[in-house]
This record gives structure tokens, C-alpha cells and sequence, in this order.
């Protein structure tokens, strides 16, 4: 460019020295012919050739005016060019950088208007128009509010008196709901500080709201949750003061929650609880758990398990301190209570199994005591009852009744050392076949007695848990009860089975169409030795 000016300026040159020596001539030979024609001073080319000295003079002083405002001229032409494309220069960067500067502003997500300072809406970029249309040349309280007159409380004007930053935040009906803005103005100055504009960013802040209500929606339902908690629960900032604590806390201390916030607690407990509360840890130890006994308000000493945890901040620093009291007096009291019961059953157990070891011990006296005397009795009555002519008829059936009362009661004896063996055995639990169990009971029932009539009918497949030699003495009894007790029953029917109940639990049972037993005396059918029937 400037090259080119270089260029220009030379070329003017010479066409100016090209004009003044242009002029020169031509007035010189006319002023050589006025002279000669009007003022008759010599012939024409006397004047032109030699004219007098005083007449060259003029004529040079004549020229040299001409040429002078001439190239006055020609420079005020050269430097008003120049302003002009200086003019230009200037205008065309300007615009530049306004497009620069609308186009950065177009391309910000934001919504972005500027209003004069009589609050006249001069710009609007692409987003500020979609979310409140197109209102230049319209005053924004009219354009945005439809008010004749300012807001009692508008941003820009505050921004204008204070030069500060003011925000305010609105809300919008839009196709998907309302929609929530952030406002912020600021205002525009010159170098004199006299206001020039005031400018306004809208930002949509829908999701930050949404953000915060939920925060504050979880925050309160925290707070209510730590709230219904028994346990007092409190957190303390690392110079030892309350930030924040559960009723149940304000309960323990006996004073209301807003007077404990911001104290610490060796101004709001005794000073029991908060020596016991305010023990520091090392550094290390992050977690502790420990149990002791703590006063509560009213005096009482109460058991608790004392959790505390050292809160560490993201830059690692050790911040505040969560504590949990967790009262355990009614389980500690239960504790000692089931150790007094866990020593009386054990003594009581003790003292079973004495009685136990008596019992078997009398058992085995009673069988092996009775056992001798009872076979005699009965060979007594296998001789009488052999010698038949020399017993009547009456006899022979008082002998057949010691014989079968012999029998009855070598069957107690048998009754008696079974008993007592079953006491000793140790539990064996495993999966037994039931069905197995009873049909091998109900051949040994029908070996015995093959003359009866009747039917057992056993579900196969029957399994249960539980230990095998005492379920098969258990099927042992339950279906030889049945066997005994349907046998006036001209057809028996026996039937081992089971059913499932509403909860799930299966029962097993065995029943029969023989005699039965009165219900009132259920409780009587599980006992030794006892008869429901004469």
C-alpha cells in the first residue's frame, strides 16, 4: 500500500512540473502577443524572443503563481485522498471487527441484548430472540413485561447507578414446560463514566433448578430419615463446633437443635459426655468404634457403642468428625440376663442328667430285678397248665391271665430298656426314607399275624431329615398302634402319608379306621406307658 502511494505521489509530481511548464509557454507567447498586438511594444517576435527584462520578471513571477497554486492544489487533492482511505481503512476494520464481535456474540449459547440507557432495546442476538422474540427500537419493560413504565426493581437501572453486576431470576411458560432463566446486567461506560448502554446475558437455567430442587428435595428427606433415627447422630466441623445433629441428639443433651449449631460441645453437654464426644484420635485412625457407658441429660448412665468417623476432604485434608450413639443398655441387660439363664440351664442340665443316669440305672435294676422272678412265675404256670386234669376250668383261666400278665409285663421291661437306650443315643440327622421305614414295620406287623385281614397303603417316596433309628422307632410305635387298635375291625385299613401346608411345611402322619381316642385327651398320646383305652 504504501508502495503504491509512493507511486502515486511521484506520478503527480510530474504531471504537475508537466502542467507549469505547459503554462509557462503558453503565457509566455501570449503575453509576447498582447504586447506586441495592444500595447505595441515590438514586434511579436521581438517580445517572444527578446523581451525586456522587466516583462520576463512578470512573466516568471505569473507562472510561478500559477504553478504554486497549482501544487497547492494537487497536494490538498494527494492528502484529502488520503484521508479518504484512511476513512475507508478504518471503516472497513471496524466493520471487520464488529462482524467479529456479533458473530462471536451469535455464537454463544446464551441470550444477549443491549439496551440505550432510556432501557430502548438496540441488539438482540439469534437465542435471546427465541426465548423473547425479536424487540428492537421497543422499550424492554414494555417488550418483556408489557409495563408502561420501569420494574420498581430493575437490574440495568441498579447496574447503571452502582456499575455493579445484579442478577435476577425469571421464569417462562415454553412448549415443554417452564422454563427458568438467570438475568444478569451490567452497564456500559465511557471514558467520561457517563452510562452509554446497559448490557443483559439471559441463561437458561432449568436444569440447575431442576438440580437444586432435587438436592434440596433429598436433603430434606435425608434430614427426616436421620431424624426418625432413635440413635443421636451429630457432625462437628474440625474446630470442634456442631454443624448439624438429629433430634434424637437434641434430645440426649435436652436442648433444642438451633441452640447447638455453631457451639461446640463442651458448651452445650456435661462434661462427661463431651470429654467422652470430643476425644481426638490420631491421625491415621479414620473410623472408631468402641463401647462405654454415657450420662444422658437427666443423669441416667446408659450403655452405648460410640461410632465415630473422621470426614477427609478431596485435597486430603482432615475435615469434621461424624458421630453415631447407639444405646445398647436393653441389650447389654439382656445380655446379662441370658447368661443368668445360660447358668441355671446349665445347672439344671447338670442335675437332668444326674436324674437321667438315675433313672437308667433304675431301669436296668427294675428289668433285671423283675426278670427272674417273673420268668419263675410264668414256668410255674406253663407246668400248672401242662398238668391240666388237676386244674378246673376256672383255673385254667386264672393261669392263662398270669401267663398273659407275665407277658405284659416282660413287654414293660422290654418298654423300659428301650426307653432308656433311645436317651443315650446321640443325634444322627440325615435324609431317611420313610416309606422304606414303614413298609418294612408294616411286614413285620403282618409276619406276625398273618390270620388278620387288612390293608396298609404307604405313599412312596416319603423322605424326611432327621435321625434314623428314632423316626423308625417313632413309625414303630404309630403304626403298631394302629395295627393294635384296628383290629376288631373286620376290614383295617391303614394309611401312612402326607400333606403340605399353606406355609410350605410338609406333614407326615399315619391314621387308621380302628378304635380311635377321645380328642379331649390328645395330650396323653405321647406319653409313656399311658393307655387311652381299658
Amino acid at each position: 500500500m504504501r508502495l503504491a502511494n509512493e507511486n502515486s505521489t511521484s506520478i503527480i509530481d510530474r504531471r504537475i512540473l508537466s502542467v507549469g511548464i505547459c503554462l509557462m509557454l503558453a503565457y509566455w507567447v501570449l503575453d509576447a502577443a498582447l504586447d506586441a498586438a495592444v500595447f505595441h511594444e515590438g514586434s511579436f517576435a521581438y517580445s517572444l524572443v527578446a523581451p525586456p527584462v522587466h516583462q520576463i520578471v512578470d512573466r516568471f513571477l505569473v507562472v510561478a503563481l500559477l504553478v504554486g497554486s497549482s501544487m497547492l492544489g494537487q497536494r490538498a487533492a494527494k492528502k484529502k485522498q488520503g484521508l479518504e482511505l484512511a476513512l475507508q481503512e478504518a471503516l472497513k476494520s471496524a466493520e471487520q471487527e464488529r462482524a467479529k464481535l456479533v458473530a462471536v456474540v451469535e455464537a454463544m449459547g446464551d441470550g444477549i441484548s443491549i439496551q440505550s440507557p432510556d432501557l430502548t432495546v438496540v441488539y438482540q442476538n439469534r437465542v435471546h430472540q427465541q426465548i423473547v422474540g425479536s424487540h428492537a427500537g421497543e422499550p424492554c419493560y414494555r417488550a418483556y413485561r408489557d409495563e408502561s413504565d420501569p420494574c420498581p426493581e430493575c437490574h440495568l437501572q441498579e447496574a447503571f447507578r452502582d456499575g455493579g453486576l445484579h442478577r435476577i431470576e425469571v421464569s417462562r411458560p415454553g412448549d415443554q414446560g417452564t422454563r427458568w432463566y438467570e438475568i444478569m446486567g451490567s452497564a456500559a461506560r465511557d471514558e467520561a463514566g457517563v452510562v452509554t448502554a446497559g448490557v443483559e446475558v439471559m441463561r437458561d437455567i432449568t436444569e440447575r433448578k431442576a438440580t437444586e430442587q432435587a438436592i434440596s428435595k433429598q436433603a430434606a428427606l435425608l434430614q427426616h430419615l436421620i431424624d426418625t433415627l432413635p440413635n443421636p447422630v451429630y457432625y462437628q466441623d474440625p474446630s470442634g463446633r456442631l454443624i448439624w445433629c438429629n433430634a434424637a441428639f437434641a434430645c440426649w443433651v435436652d436442648k433444642p437443635r438451633e441452640l447447638l449449631v455453631g457451639r461446640t460441645l463442651f458448651e452445650v453437654a456435661s462434661q462427661q459426655v463431651s470429654r467422652v464426644l470430643q476425644e481426638r484420635e490420631p491421625a491415621a485412625v479414620q473410623v472408631t468404634v468402641k463401647e462405654t457407658t454415657l450420662p444422658r441429660a437427666d443423669g441416667e448412665e446408659r450403655d452405648v457403642i460410640l461410632y465415630r468417623s473422621v470426614f477427609t476432604a478431596p485435597e486430603g485434608e482432615r475435615g469434621g468428625q461424624l458421630g453415631v450413639i447407639i444405646d445398647i443398655t436393653a441389650r447389654k441387660r439382656a445380655e446379662r440376663e441370658i447368661i443368668g439363664l445360660n447358668a441355671a440351664l446349665t445347672q439344671q442340665a447338670v442335675e437332668l442328667q444326674q436324674v437321667n443316669r438315675e433313672l437308667e440305672a433304675f431301669n436296668h435294676a427294675i428289668s433285671h430285678d423283675l426278670r427272674t422272678p417273673l420268668t419263675r412265675i410264668y414256668s410255674y404256670a406253663q407246668l400248672l397248665q401242662a398238668d391240666a386234669e388237676k386244674v378246673d376250668g376256672d383255673g385254667a383261666n386264672y393261669v392263662k391271665g398270669v401267663q398273659e400278665g407275665c407277658l405284659q409285663v416282660e413287654g414293660l421291661l422290654n418298654s423300659l430298656l428301650s426307653l432308656s437306650r433311645v436317651t443315650e443315643v446321640a443325634l444322627e440327622s440325615s435324609t431317611v426314607d420313610l416309606s422304606q421305614l414303614a413298609c418294612q414295620t408294616a411286614r413285620e406287623l403282618q409276619a406276625a399275624d398273618p390270620e388278620r385281614k387288612g390293608s396298609v397303603t404307604i405313599t412312596p417316596g416319603l423322605l424326611a431329615v432327621g435321625d434314623r433309628q428314632l423316626l423308625q422307632v417313632v413309625l414303630q410305635n404309630l403304626i403298631g398302634n394302629a395295627w393294635k387298635y384296628s383290629s376288631k375291625t373286620e376290614e383295617a385299613v391303614i394309611e401312612v402319608g402326607a400333606h403340605s401346608t399353606p406355609t410350605g411345611d410338609t406333614i407326615f402322619f399315619v391314621k387308621d379306621n380302628g378304635a380311635g381316642f377321645d380328642s379331649s385327651r390328645d395330650d396323653q398320646l405321647f406319653k409313656p406307658f399311658s393307655r387311652l383305652h381299658s
